[in-house]
């Protein structure tokens, strides 16, 4: 059986509708600027509604020009915005509005083992790699001419 992939555009509306009607949304990601915490197209996400939204929290959240988005939450600005970073980032998205936003990562499957974003270890590492935003660049460039591995 062959599989078919379609983009996150194709599949807005019905993605839209699972989250109001069943509450939740699996897929599997593609892109890198949330290594290594989800691997491009490796790694399948379950998004959720929450009314709450927290720093550290990943969205998934749909920018001006359409683009699909899933990075982590930096802050939580005073007007109800967010500022946002993707784990393999140093840029930082500001002010981005409630209304962009589709749902959270609850969940994350790595070869089938299941991540909770509710682990104490996860959330002990979400703090850890925003704390490390700020040289993350130094880190990957060092990676990148195989100076550390």
């Amino acid at each position: 059986m062959k599989i078919k992939t379609v983009t996150l555009n194709d599949m807005y509306y019905v993605m839209v509708e699972m989250l109001e009607k069943k509450g939740s949304v699996t897929f599997n990601p593609a892109g890198k600027s949330m290594l290594p915490t989800i691997r491009d197209k490796g790694d399948k996400v379950v998004i959720k509604k929450i009314k709450k939204i927290k720093k550290y929290d990943i969205l998934l959240y749909v920018r001006d020009n359409g683009d699909f988005v899933l990075h982590r939450v930096l802050k939580v600005n005073p007007n109800n915005t967010f500022n946002m970073c993707g784990d393999n980032q140093h840029y930082i998205e500001k002010n981005v509005r409630k209304g962009q936003i589709l749902g959270t990562v609850i969940k994350i499957y790595r070869n089938n083992v299941l991540i909770s974003t509710k682990n104490p270890v996860y959330k002990i590492y979400s703090i850890f790699w925003v704390f490390l935003r700020p040289i993350r660049h130094c880190i990957s460039y060092l990676k990148n001419k195989g100076l550390l591995k």
